[in-house]
């Protein structure tokens, strides 16, 4: 085999590894969704006030902050597929989470480089939304309690 069939070899392996995660991508935000809300839901149950929203590639988290004037914040999940990418904003650090193909060629979810369950990814996301650090103003950061 030369350089140029290993070369050709390799550009096919992306392409279908490409593939693969591109065709997958859509089940595998649905079922991190799901795992979100049933945190969610757990929350709610607990006290806490929490709701879900949002479209197909963006979905939202919304929780009352506790603060003045019954403030609420947003965590938002977006899909995006042609990255590879569940984009989370809401929350600092924001968590980095890919699409990828693990050691079985399946599709899944990375954590910061590591791979996860749904499970594992959802309360990763959800701690430091629902649990926020105190902050210099000595406010404790927790949401409220319906």
């Amino acid at each position: 085999m030369t350089w140029i069939d290993k070369r050709l070899a390799e550009r096919e392996t992306a392409r279908v590894r490409h593939l693969s995660i591109d065709q997958s991508a859509e089940r595998v935000y649905a079922e991190l969704w799901e795992a979100v809300k049933k945190c969610v839901v757990e929350a709610a149950n607990k006290g806490f006030d929490v709701s879900t929203n949002g479209s197909p590639h963006r979905r939202a988290v919304t929780v009352s902050s506790g603060a003045p004037r019954g403030s609420r914040k947003e965590l938002v999940l977006n899909l995006k597929r042609e990255n590879h990418k569940i984009l989370v904003t809401g929350i600092d650090p924001a968590p980095e989470l890919m699409l990828d193909l693990g050691a079985d060629n399946v599709a899944c979810l990375k954590l910061n480089g590591k791979q996860v369950t749904y499970d594992e990814a959802a309360q990763a996301i959800l701690d430091p939304f629902l649990f926020p650090p105190p902050t210099d103003e000595g406010e404790s950061g927790m949401p409220s309690f319906a």
